[in-house]
């Protein structure tokens, strides 16, 4: 069972990591299943930060965050080689 877990976790970092790399070739079909697949986690993740008594709660949602963190991302090119895993997606949102 574990040699098959691991086998799962390298199946999918290395999807992950070919995402990534289609996205830094220009792939705009890469960019949105890139999204597709974190945006869950990332609204999860700012959710956590971004509580119903937070003070920015007044002018942002979760959403709003979500799209300015997806829009710096894309921005810079180079930042792509910072994400060698789905999870460093989470550092978007600080």
């Amino acid at each position: 069972m574990r040699d098959r877990d691991e086998l799962s976790d390298a199946r999918e970092l290395h999807d992950f990591l070919t995402l990534i790399n289609r996205v830094r070739a220009g792939s705009h079909a890469a960019a949105l299943a890139l999204v597709r697949r974190l945006q869950a986690d990332m609204l999860k993740a700012i959710r956590r930060i971004l509580t119903a008594d937070h003070p920015a709660r007044r002018w942002w949602d979760s959403f709003d965050i979500a799209q300015c963190a997806w829009a710096e991302f894309f921005e810079v090119k180079h930042r792509l080689e910072e994400f060698k895993r789905p999870e460093d997606m989470v550092y978007l949102t600080r």
